[in-house]
């Protein structure tokens, strides 16, 4: 490939995708750092609540949008004009349960204690239902490759909810919970605008026997993600409260550089994996196996070009940035380098992922998270045992957690691929 033509694959839509999905989260954090500047402690924990209701409400679902986004990808017209109203009728249901607990919970007199404040509550399950239905629209335009789109939405609705988040300043806490609703409400509201073929035209689901079959196959796809990402969460809980409680809370977050780092490094395979899975899967459903093979190995290399620009940032902007942007935390960059390789090892499972998931055999993934998980377990029982717990020992035995998990989904990459193969 000369030259020109890497500037010019590297300047294509996908790569657009990439490169302004990672933007739009970089905004994100940009406003929870103005909210550091602009509120109170107190408040502070507030808009720390409602983040956490937008995620546990974010697991009701239980892998119906993950299943939704596999089976939309298929590409299969009539299928797909079925699945927009299944899903409308079904998030609208979930969003009127969501907010009716809510509202017996305030009516009620409010949660228990001062843990979260009633417009933290109402504020953060609207957002949690919100941005369901976000993903689920963004993953809809993913599938359609309308990608540029997608970048249009996410950037407008980011950039409407930095502008009220800078009201923080002079409106505290009710601007800033409500700038955290806006994102979500902003490009939904956007998506169904610009794509009238989005826009449901019955909100009444499983009405018909095809109808509950489809929501059926949906959870079926969605279903292991979403237990495999489970066991990645406990594992990281795990960690989390093994480092609090053997450590304290003063070496919880003295590891905050790595667990910051961990979320900005999963932003671009998290991105490459969603443009490359529409095209697969459509590819895998169609018998293209030269496609879908074009699709693997074009994911490989973009990955691979990550790594090794991660590697090169990382050693050498990393100390400087920390030392500019966060002194506090200048001594613990150290964590970051041996976090690194376990990212790296973690992230190549999604070489298998785009097989996997193409394929819709994904029994693998649970399997590799439940190795992955009781490794970790069994090497942290080991350090105890040892009386050797330190941050520096916990990033390794997590890496070497990693190892056998992922070995196991890059071999059933393999097998999967050479069965695709023979069948075809």
């Amino acid at each position: 490939m000369t030259g020109g033509g890497f500037w010019k694959r590297l300047a294509g839509s996908r790569h657009r995708y990439v490169a302004v999905t990672t933007l739009v989260s970089l905004i994100a954090f940009g406003r929870n750092l103005l909210f550091m500047r602009t509120l109170p402690l107190a408040e502070i924990g507030q808009v720390v609540m409602m983040q956490t209701l937008i995620m546990l409400v974010g697991f009701l679902p239980f892998g119906l949008i993950n299943g939704a986004y596999m089976q939309y990808a298929s590409q299969d017209p009539a299928t797909n004009r079925r699945l927009v109203p299944v899903m409308a009728g079904l998030l609208g249901l979930l969003g009127l349960s969501v907010m009716g607990l809510g509202g017996l919970v305030l009516a009620g007199g409010g949660p228990p204690g001062d843990l979260v404040s009633a417009p933290a509550l109402g504020f953060g399950l609207a957002a949690g239902v919100a941005t369901l239905v976000a993903g689920w629209l963004n993953n809809t335009l993913i599938a359609d490759r309308r990608l540029g789109l997608a970048n249009a939405v996410g950037i407008g609705a980011v950039l409407v909810s930095l502008a009220v988040a800078a009201l923080s300043r002079g409106y505290g806490l009710q601007a800033a919970l409500l700038s955290l609703l806006l994102q979500p409400l902003a490009a939904w509201v956007a998506i169904l605008i610009l794509v009238p073929a989005l826009r449901p035209v019955t909100l009444i689901p499983l009405v018909r026997a095809e109808d509950r079959a489809l929501v059926v196959r949906v959870l079926k796809l969605g279903l292991m993600p979403f237990l495999a990402g489970l066991a990645v969460l406990l594992m990281y809980q795990v960690e989390r409260w093994v480092i609090a409680l053997v450590l304290g809370p003063e070496a919880l977050g003295q590891f905050y550089l790595v667990l910051m780092y961990s979320t900005f490094f999963a932003l671009v395979p998290a991105a490459l994996l969603n443009v490359y899975f529409p095209p697969a899967r459509a590819a895998h459903g169609t018998g293209d196996l030269a496609r879908m093979g074009k699709m693997m190995r074009s994911h490989a290399r973009d990955l691979m070009i990550y790594f090794g620009l991660a590697i090169l940032v990382t050693a050498l902007l990393m100390q400087p940035v920390v030392d500019r942007v966060f002194p506090e935390t200048a001594d613990q960059t150290h964590l970051v380098y041996l976090a690194l390789p376990g990212l790296m090892l973690f992230t190549l499972r999604d070489l298998a992922s785009l097989v996997v998931y193409s394929t819709g055999k994904m029994h693998c993934i649970l399997i590799s998270g439940a190795m992955t998980l009781g490794a970790f377990a069994l090497l942290l029982g080991g350090l105890s045992i040892a009386g050797a717990i330190g941050l520096e020992n916990i990033l390794i035995v997590r890496a070497a957690a990693i190892v056998p998990g992922t070995a196991y989904l890059l071999y059933e990459r393999h097998r999967q691929w050479t069965e695709a193969g023979r069948k075809a």
